[in-house]
């Protein structure tokens, strides 16, 4: 029994078969039907009826045949190699692709990361600096305070000192002024007395 494998031996069983005899194709025939049975789990089975309803193999010339029957087979097994490596280098790039795509997604997570650490660190010297200035504000203010207390208190004291010694400028100046009268009535007095002495 003939088992048909490949498109190859399609190719072949069809050139014979349009070579032989008409008295021996049916033969032929039956042989390929008992092959189909075997080669089922195969893309490279030839069917007797389709041969016989869609192309009038037995009209065309033996090269012909075999082409065209050559060409349904390959349609049914799925198509040249070519196909199948093209399938296999789309599937490549798609996977290159996949992988570029997974590799930028960590070089983005990573660098998302290092943002948020760096975002992370910047806000806690902030807060480190803000807590900083709170305190310092607050020991300034604290300080200015007190200050301000110290100079009101001097100032007043300072004022007090300075009405005190106001009044003792005065009450100085007073005193002068009595003084002072007192020397000119004392002078007019000696020279009074002078006079008297002088008319004795």
């Amino acid at each position: 029994m003939v088992s048909l494998r490949s498109v190859h031996d399609v190719s072949l069983f069809v050139h014979e078969l349009v070579t032989l005899p008409k008295q021996e194709i049916p033969h032929s025939l039956t042989v390929l039907q008992a092959t189909q049975a075997e080669t089922q789990s195969t893309s490279a089975v030839v069917s007797l009826s389709g041969i016989a309803g869609q192309t009038n193999l037995f009209s065309l010339e033996p090269e012909q045949a075999m082409n065209t029957t050559a060409t349904k087979t390959f349609q049914k097994s799925g198509g040249l190699n070519t196909t199948a490596t093209s399938a296999s280098g789309l599937k490549g790039k798609i996977a290159a692709l996949e992988d570029y795509i997974a590799l930028q997604n960590e070089e983005i997570a990573a660098q998302r990361q290092e943002i948020e650490a760096l975002q992370a660190e910047k806000n806690s010297i902030e807060s480190h600096y803000q807590g900083q200035l709170t305190e310092l504000k607050k020991a300034m203010v604290g300080d200015v305070g007190r200050l301000q207390e110290e100079i009101k208190r001097v100032f007043a004291q300072q004022k007090a000192e300075n009405s005190r010694l106001q009044q003792q400028i005065t009450t100085l100046k007073g005193e002068k002024t009595s003084l002072q009268q007192q020397i000119l009535g004392l002078q007019r007095r000696i020279q009074e007395i002078e006079e008297q002495i002088g008319s004795e």
